[in-house]
């Protein structure tokens, strides 16, 4: 059932796309719902024999959790802006390019610097290796990878909305970001850019045209036409790229390899539709087994973890792994506490896979402060939402398309998680503050 799944999933996508228009991409409910909906589904479509289900007390805690992120995303939206006399009146949003060339220059340096880092160390074994090391300087490069990925996502919307010419560091950026990850075997920072660009750039093709008809957006932009080529050449390259990293990661005996990593038993029917896909079959394992094996790890932990908390420093990693041992805060402490659980319950496989970021909020703040954690990100998020709605800028898309990429990531470990995506969001918040003049807003009444 789960190939019919796949075939009903794509279609439901288009349907909600063609009746809400291009700029349903741009809200973070739409991959919100489509992720968790995506998972459920092939969870339960592909019945593959996990020996945790998911429990009726699991799934009220996931309901009442999402009930609770969109009552206080709605509060959020409807929460009276600060400086609300700006927004009296009729008035029109005047925005004015920023220079990104002072913070491409960054990025450049620091870019290059850890692209050499990582190949001195690990050498160029491309796909084999599903982890690497990098030096200090390395690390410390890292900081200034992600301002490649919010430089791409401004400038291209940038040039799609006002209908200007594409900056050649744009161009530049998303090689260099696209590099990096591809010199690292990176699927989730490719996934970032491919997201964030889908996430806002028919935003941008549908105000350029004016039309919530995303082919006719499509069709009247004469930038975006240019890029059709491009584009398919992209896609043909990630499309090879992830049939390749299948094939080197996990040879002839991928299908007991899965099994043998999630402590699963892949049904006889998965496996023929597998085969039957020919080359692209390891990619739809792929699929299968990354986006359903969460939901059993998630079941138990939720069971099972009693602690230590560690109150956001879990999913912080990137402050609490600095931290001194002796302190109680370092995120190995949860890692180890899970590995225990896993090993006790016989399921030791699933310690290399995800928990969603339910299971991150509960090893962070149990699970009645998960609930509440959820609330204030749904305020904060609706506020966001509130904010770009009534400043249809490029400057504010980007922050959106963050958040999209986010809510992806909310069914595997979180977004807090991955300092990629809290790098990129941490960087352009510093270009927005310092650039907030470039936004003008002028009376037409």
């Amino acid at each position: 059932m789960v190939l019919e799944f796949f075939l009903l999933y794509s279609i439901l996508l288009v349907f909600i796309i063609k009746n809400k228009g291009a700029t349903v991409l741009t809200n973070d409910l739409f991959w919100l719902f489509t992720m968790w909906f995506f998972i459920f589904g092939i969870f339960y479509s592909a019945n593959i024999d996990y020996a945790y289900k998911l429990s009726s007390n699991t799934i009220i805690f996931l309901l009442t959790g999402f009930f609770v992120y969109l009552l206080f995303r709605k509060i959020g939206f409807h929460v009276v802006l600060k400086n609300r006399k700006n927004h009296i009146g009729k008035n029109e949003v005047v925005e004015n390019r920023i220079n990104t060339i002072p913070f491409f220059v960054i990025s450049l340096i620091g870019s290059s610097l850890y692209l050499i880092d990582i190949i001195r160390i690990n050498g160029l074994a491309i796909g084999v290796k599903s982890s690497y090391s990098v030096s200090t300087i390395g690390a410390l490069s890292f900081i200034f990878v992600p301002i490649m990925l919010v430089i791409w996502i401004y400038e291209i919307n940038y040039s799609l909305r006002y209908s200007q010419k594409i900056k050649r560091r744009a161009y530049i950026a998303f090689v260099v970001y696209f590099m990096i990850s591809f010199t690292i075997a990176g699927r989730q920072a490719i996934f970032y850019i491919i997201l964030s660009t889908v996430a806002s750039v028919f935003w941008s093709l549908s105000l350029s045209a004016m039309t919530k008809d995303l082919f006719r957006a499509i069709k009247n932009n004469i930038i975006f036409r240019r890029l059709k080529f491009p584009l398919l050449i992209f896609i043909s390259i990630v499309l090879v790229y992830y049939v390749f990293l299948s094939n080197t990661r996990y040879g002839d005996n991928y299908i007991q390899t899965f099994e043998y990593a999630m402590g699963a038993n892949f049904p006889d029917r998965v496996i023929k539709q597998s085969e039957w896909l020919g080359g692209l079959g390891k990619i739809f394992l792929n699929i299968i087994l990354y986006f359903s094996h969460q939901l059993s790890k998630l079941e138990i932990v939720f069971q099972y973890y009693e602690g230590p908390y560690l109150f956001g420093l879990y999913q912080l990693n990137v402050i609490s792994r600095r931290l001194p041992l002796s302190w109680g805060l370092d995120y190995r402490l949860v890692s180890w506490s899970k590995r225990s659980i896993l090993a006790s319950v016989g399921q030791m496989g699933l310690a290399t896979g995800w928990d969603t970021i339910w299971g991150s909020l509960i090893s962070d703040f149990g699970r009645l402060g998960s609930i509440v954690v959820v609330a204030l990100i749904g305020l904060l998020v609706g506020k966001s939402r509130k904010n770009f709605s009534k400043n249809n800028t490029v400057m504010l898309l980007v922050f959106q398309a963050l958040i999209c990429v986010g809510m992806y990531t909310t069914v595997q470990i979180g977004p807090f998680f991955d300092i990629g995506w809290l790098y990129a969001m941490i960087w352009w918040k510093i270009i927005v503050m310092l650039n907030k003049n470039k936004i003008k807003r002028i009376r037409i009444m």
